[in-house]
């Protein structure tokens, strides 16, 4: 739809080429314009602002086919081109008097006038390209005059506020081939004749909200038709069926809409297709095993709606498949079939938030081209993370939080040299994180939090030229992990390294002691110089117990409780770690069994006394 500078002087030249009665420049043609047409350009000029640096050389002075941003042919000029050099201004009623006008580009401005009635007298014109552009008003009813026109492309820069809608005749338009009305007020539905535009090719009415309308069945009429892009303006209803004779379509996109019902079965026969997107929508249903009909599609986009089922294993013929996306489908699930990893220019997949299950493949291998691997949330996910997978030297965003994957990483990490986002959060990972990993010179986004992962933390993580954020928490990491580095990584990363809190650590256990009887509370497992203890019993701190070991001497019923310590770290500050509950009962001694005892405060239990 936008067109470069360069590709705009080229279909100047071009233009001028194909009339002129030799192939050479456009000076060696013979041309010459009306007072009237010379009058209206000037005036033109004079109506814009361009853009600073750019110059128009249009003047009296300067022989017309000398000047810039135009095309010409014999007969006078034919292209008005203002792509990139127009900042803003309108366009005067007497742009009637250029009546040789085909086309007319203009991008990345604003109009401060609505379009003059004069445009409309251009009887020859074919090509309207407004880019980016704020138009003040909309199309008038007089666009229908416009016979020949065949391209009209309206992309608004920002919504003005002024709703307005096609004219009841805009299906007179009949050579009409393609249409972008794009991020625009269009509202009111669509007229009858619209449907009448049978040499239609190119429909594009994405982000008009207030378009809001069910699609008619009339739609098989556009037999031509071979892209459509119907996103983001609040359609409503099914899809008919009538579309599935539109056999030359190959790129539907009905995104972001309130479509519902069943849809793909009408789509399967649509073999040319290349692109379809039906994402943010209500459709629901199976996705058919004759989805393998469309081999030649590379892009499938159906999340965020209520599709249900499995992937077919019918999924693997759609051998071009470079985008596929079912992420957000509550309905889906299974596993994830083999023949998914055979999709070799996969270069992304989506299937977060979904219910599939079981392990990764170690196929997952075979996507060499394999960029973005979005797999999150799918807590039915399970199992460590193959050897295929760290074949994947493309990869750039990974992300396989909220599952339940297991298992340590290899030190095969180091092949994922184009990873720039690491996302494991909250799964059930453990062991150290390898040295290699610190190797990834373009990772920007390393989020290890919520997993059982342990282990130092070496310097290198702050030494990486990209990384930006840094999550370790909720983990079994200790003070002596982090506090060699600590300094540097609040230096580099500030709020984006997350450290705290970690894990509970040490296990809970239950002790049964006889009256008398002494038992130490122990810490186990830290060795930082800085720790700092407390015990409690219960949420009530325990004076003078500020060591790993604190003894509770000669017991009776009122140790009778829950203990646990809190430990703090003077160079890791806001990290607190708890060493998890130690539950001590007392039972009284029986003197049937052991008699009169008088110094129970050596008695030392018998095997089984006590339980942990």
């Amino acid at each position: 739809t936008n067109v470069s500078q360069e590709e705009a002087s080229a279909k100047a030249h071009e233009l001028t080429k194909d009339v002129s009665k030799e192939e050479g420049n456009q000076a060696d043609i013979e041309m010459t314009i009306t007072e009237s047409e010379l009058n209206a350009m000037l005036e033109l000029k004079a109506a814009i602002t361009l853009v600073p640096g750019q110059v128009l050389n249009w003047s009296r002075d300067t022989p017309v086919s000398e000047w810039t941003n135009i095309g010409f042919n014999d007969q006078g000029i034919i292209l008005i081109n203002f792509w990139n050099i127009f900042s803003s201004g309108f366009l005067p009623n007497s742009i009637r008097e250029i009546k040789n006008l085909k086309q007319i580009w203009i991008n990345n401005g604003e109009m401060t006038k609505p379009l003059p009635d004069g445009l409309w007298d251009l009887e020859n014109l074919e090509d309207i390209r407004f880019a980016n552009v704020t138009l003040a008003g909309g199309l008038p009813g007089r666009i229908s005059n416009l016979k020949n026109l065949k391209r009209i492309s309206i992309v608004a820069k920002k919504d003005t506020g002024n709703n307005w809608s096609l004219p009841d005749d805009f299906g007179d338009l009949s050579k009409l081939e393609v249409l972008q009305i794009t991020s625009n007020t269009l509202s009111g539905g669509l007229p009858e004749s619209f449907w009448n535009l049978i040499n239609l090719k190119r429909l594009s009415f994405n982000r008009n909200p207030n378009l809001g309308m069910q699609l008619s069945p009339k739609i098989e009429n556009l037999k031509q038709l071979e892209q459509i892009n119907l996103s983001n303006c609040n359609f409503t209803g099914t899809v008919p069926e009538g579309i599935s004779k539109l056999l030359n379509l190959n790129s539907i996109d009905f995104s972001s809409n309130h479509f519902e019902g069943e849809i793909l079965s009408s789509l399967v026969n649509l073999e040319r297709l290349r692109i379809l997107i039906l994402s943010y929508n209500d459709f629901k249903g199976n996705i058919p095993q004759e989805i393998s009909n469309l081999n030649k599609l590379i892009r499938l986009s159906l999340e965020n709606s209520k599709f249900s089922g499995e992937i077919p294993t019918s999924i693997g013929a759609l051998e071009k498949l470079s985008w596929l996306s079912l992420s957000n489908n509550k309905g889906l699930g299974g596993q994830i079939p083999e023949s998914l990893y055979q999709l070799k220019n996969l270069v992304r997949l989506w299937l977060s938030n979904c219910n599939f299950e079981g392990n990764i493949s170690d196929s997952i291998g075979n996507l060499e081209k394999l960029q973005y691997l979005i797999l999150d949330n799918n807590p039915l996910m399970t199992g460590a993370l193959p050897q295929g997978f760290y074949k994947l030297t493309s990869l750039r965003y990974l992300n396989l939080s909220r599952n339940s994957f297991q298992g340590g990483l290899s030190s095969e990490i180091k092949n994922l040299t184009s990873l720039e986002q690491m996302q494991l959060s909250n799964n059930h990972f453990e062991g150290s994180l390898p040295v290699e990993l610190w190797s990834l010179k373009n990772l920007r986004v390393a989020y290890f939090n919520g997993n059982k992962f342990s282990g130092d933390i070496p310097s290198s993580v702050a030494q990486l030229p990209n990384i930006r954020n840094f999550y370790l928490r909720n983990n079994n990491f200790v003070f002596s992990n982090l506090e060699r580095y600590h300094d540097l990584y609040i230096q580099k990363l500030r709020a984006n390294y997350t450290y705290f809190p970690q894990s509970d650590i040490n296990d809970e256990i239950t002790i049964n002691l006889r009256s008398g009887q002494s038992y130490t509370l122990e810490v186990t497992g830290l060795t930082s110089s800085g720790n700092k203890y407390q015990w409690y019993k219960g949420d009530v701190p325990i004076r003078d117990a500020t060591a790993a070991r604190y003894t509770l001497n000669k017991v009776d019923d009122s140790f009778v409780g829950s203990y646990h310590c809190r430990i703090t770290n003077t160079a890791i500050d806001r990290l607190e770690l708890k060493r998890r509950p130690i539950h001590i009962t007392v039972t009284p001694i029986d003197p049937a069994v052991y008699g009169d005892c008088t110094e129970c405060s050596s008695f030392t239990p018998a095997p089984g006394e006590y339980v942990i």
